[in-house]
């Protein structure tokens, strides 16, 4: 049985943790993600010194070189900020897939290439995205 003096304390607690993390992990955790598709290709995505269309059908390369999924889209705030790129991941021949959305502080570019720190495992973990 559990003592009715520790659920307010538990309950306090799991208040304090939750707000405790940076606003974009809650966020990518409940898949409330606000985000939109952008639009303009020829937008600048400086983090990665590549256009919106340069990235568009970009292949994603996990922590340990497994190929992860393709770029579909390049994603913005409300704002007009592009903070994220939705992947193509599963699938055959581009049926059955789904598409997930990765940050892009979890990408650098390689070439014609992102990479991400991210295994397979947590790269399918990630947020869906549905357009």
């Amino acid at each position: 049985m559990v003592s009715r003096r520790f659920l307010p304390a538990a309950a306090a607690a799991v208040a304090f943790l939750g707000y405790a993390r940076p606003r974009r992990v809650l966020a990518q955790a409940s898949g409330t993600l606000n985000l939109q598709k952008v639009e303009d290709r020829t937008a600048a995505v400086p983090s990665l010194g590549a256009s919106v269309g340069q990235l568009a059908g970009m292949e994603l390369r996990g922590s340990t070189g497994e190929r992860v999924g393709q770029v579909d889209e390049v994603l913005q705030t409300r704002g007009g900020r592009i903070v994220a790129v939705s992947v193509q991941i599963g699938g055959l021949l581009g049926v059955g897939g789904r598409e997930v959305v990765v940050m892009l502080d979890q990408l650098r570019r390689e070439g014609d290439r992102l990479v991400t720190p991210l295994g397979q495992a947590q790269v399918e973990a990630q947020p869906p995205w549905e357009d």
